[in-house]
């Protein structure tokens, strides 16, 4: 059906023009929680390029601050190299890390880090509940803080009342 296409192709527009909308705003929010805590944060994101522009403006303030650049855990890489990014950001003095939502949603352990923004949403629940487990662990000590980032009057409104509402059939289904 062309109508529902064109549909779906200006959503999937409307989700890219947002995140690159939203990204001044999630440095200022990374700065924030640099300057006011010892801890480390993931970043995900979903489109590369609104990863390329992220990475540039966030390590531009990163150096200036005297912080070391923030690592890119983006699609290209192999499970391997995903794996060793991941105890590098754990090893290191890198206290930030940009990753796609959906490179990062499969086997990663980052029970290390209890910090994230999920700066441009999924269309699927389950893709966003993968990420929140990559940082959840029984007998957790620390709680862990996940951020979504919405630009109210956007389509972000929208992706967070269909994906609640999805999420709440999945829910009453399995009960």
């Amino acid at each position: 059906n062309d109508g529902m296409m064109n549909k779906l192709a200006l959503m999937s527009k409307l989700r890219h023009i947002t995140g690159i909308s939203k990204i001044s705003e999630c440095v200022d929010f990374t700065t924030e929680f640099l300057l006011s805590s010892d801890r480390k944060i993931v970043i995900f994101v979903h489109h590369q390029d609104v990863m390329k522009i992220l990475e540039g403006n966030l390590n531009s303030w990163l150096k200036d601050g005297g912080y070391e650049n923030s690592l890119v855990l983006h699609s290209g890489l192999n499970g391997n190299e995903r794996s060793n990014l991941v105890e590098q950001f754990k090893n290191s003095n890198s206290r930030v890390m940009i990753a796609s939502t959906l490179a990062a949603g499969e086997g990663l352990n980052l029970q290390f880090c209890s910090d994230a923004i999920i700066l441009e949403r999924q269309w699927n629940p389950a893709n966003e509940e993968q990420v929140e487990g990559r940082f959840h662990r029984f007998g957790q000590e620390n709680s862990v803080s996940i951020t979504y980032m919405l630009a109210s009057g956007t389509i972000d409104e929208f992706f967070t009342e269909l994906v609640e509402v999805k999420r709440s059939i999945v829910a009453a289904t399995l009960d």
